[in-house]
C-alpha cells in the first residue's frame, strides 16, 4: 500500500482541543500546515517521502536525501527547500541507499544546481540524461518543462528559482 508523507520539524500545539462534549487530539500551527502542505507536493514530484530543509539538516547524518526543489507552498511567503528521503546512511542496513540511486541522486542534484545558476541549456541537457535513465521519475520531467521555458522565454534580472504553488 502506497502513501504519501511530509516532514517539517518546529514548534506546535499539540493535545486535546474542543469541548468536553467534542474533544479532539490534534497539532495546530504553521509547522504543521507546512508539512501538510509538503505532504501534498510528492502528488507533483512523483515522490513518497519530502522533508523540509529543517529536518534535512537533523537528519542528514543518519540518512540520504535527494536535493528536489525551492517551493513556496499556499499560505506561505517564506521559501523553503525540500528534500526526497532516500534511506539510510548504513551499507549494512536493508534501507541503505544502492551506488546506483547515490549516482543518480548527484546527479540529481548537479543538474538542480545548473538550474538554480541559471544554466537551463546546460541543465537540460542533464535533466534529460537522467530522465532517460529513469523515466518514472516525475522530479527530472518537471524540470525538462521547466528549462525549456526558461530557455525560450529567458527570466529577467528579478528572477527567482523558486517554485511557487497556488493549490493545496
Amino acid at each position: 500500500m502506497r502513501t504519501r508523507f511530509g516532514m517539517h520539524t518546529g514548534e506546535a500545539l499539540v493535545g486535546n482541543v474542543g469541548s468536553p462534549r467534542r474533544m479532539q487530539f490534534t497539532s495546530l500551527g504553521p509547522v504543521v500546515n507546512l508539512a501538510s502542505r509538503i505532504e501534498g507536493l510528492n502528488k507533483y514530484y512523483g515522490t513518497q517521502l519530502l522533508v523540509s530543509g529543517a529536518v534535512q539538516e537533523k537528519a542528514s547524518d543518519d540518512f540520504v536525501f535527494r536535493k528536489v526543489d525551492i517551493v513556496e507552498t499556499v499560505g506561505t511567503s517564506i521559501p523553503v527547500t525540500i528534500y526526497e528521503l532516500l534511506g539510510v546512511n548504513d551499507r549494512t542496513s536493508p534501507f541503505a541507499v544502492s551506488d546506483t540511486e547515490l549516482a543518480f541522486k548527484e546527479s540529481f542534484e548537479r543538474a538542480l544546481e545548473l538550474f538554480l545558476a541559471r544554466e537551463f541549456e546546460m541543465a537540460l541537457g542533464m535533466f534529460e540524461e537522467l530522465c532517460a535513465q529513469r523515466r518514472a521519475d516525475v522530479s527530472c520531467r518537471s524540470f525538462i518543462e521547466r528549462c525549456n521555458r526558461y530557455k525560450s522565454n529567458p527570466p529577467g534580472d528579478d528572477w527567482s528559482p523558486v517554485n511557487v504553488f497556488d493549490k493545496k
